[in-house]
């Protein structure tokens, strides 16, 4: 499985795997605007941190006790839920793919200049 899509891959078609932005960014590199070279991480790498760290339950826990009618406890339920992510373990294979991609882009980056 791959965690991670370079710009000039993605297109609006792969906003469910690589987000609003990351959809955006590949639109604008595929169309040939000045996009610095870039990759996203893609929501199968957030799924793999998810399902490691055992977090689904406590997520939607936590997100069900954020009420409309008490506005900062969806702020508690977020920082909570970011306290979750900020603690977790991310999965070797996930680290390891973001790793080789940053070196392969520090290599790319090197033969620009």
């Amino acid at each position: 499985m791959t965690f991670i899509r370079w710009f000039g891959e993605i297109t609006q078609q792969d906003i469910g795997l690589a987000g609003g932005k990351g959809a955006n960014l590949g639109e604008l590199t595929r169309a040939g605007f000045p996009v610095p070279p870039g990759f996203v991480i893609t929501t199968d790498a957030y799924r793999a941190f998810v399902e490691t760290n055992d977090l689904q339950a406590r997520i939607l826990e936590l997100a069900r006790a954020a009420r409309a009618d008490a506005p900062t406890s969806a702020e508690d339920a977020s920082r909570a839920i970011g306290q979750l992510f900020e603690h977790g373990d991310i999965p070797e294979e996930v680290a390891g793919e973001i790793l080789n991609t940053y070196h392969d882009m520090s290599r790319r980056l090197c033969l620009i200049r």
